[in-house]
């Protein structure tokens, strides 16, 4: 498993507050848009993302067709 460094961990953390000060700026209309496109990605990539939770948290993975 490779893990991220100290200083790539801190850099994530400024990118991150960076873009919640960018965030908390968006309209409602923004924040659905991206909301709803978050939202068919997930939809459509389901099986993998329940693979990577699974793999991530040591539980076993039983996808339903």
């Amino acid at each position: 498993m490779i893990t991220d460094s100290p200083e790539e961990i801190r850099e994530k953390i400024s990118l991150a507050l960076v873009s919640q000060r960018k965030w908390k700026t968006t309209s409602f209309r923004e924040r659905r848009r991206v909301i709803r496109s978050l939202q068919k990605w997930l939809v459509e990539n389901q099986d993998a993302c329940a693979k990577v939770a699974c793999r991530d948290t040591g539980k076993t993975c039983k996808l339903v067709a």
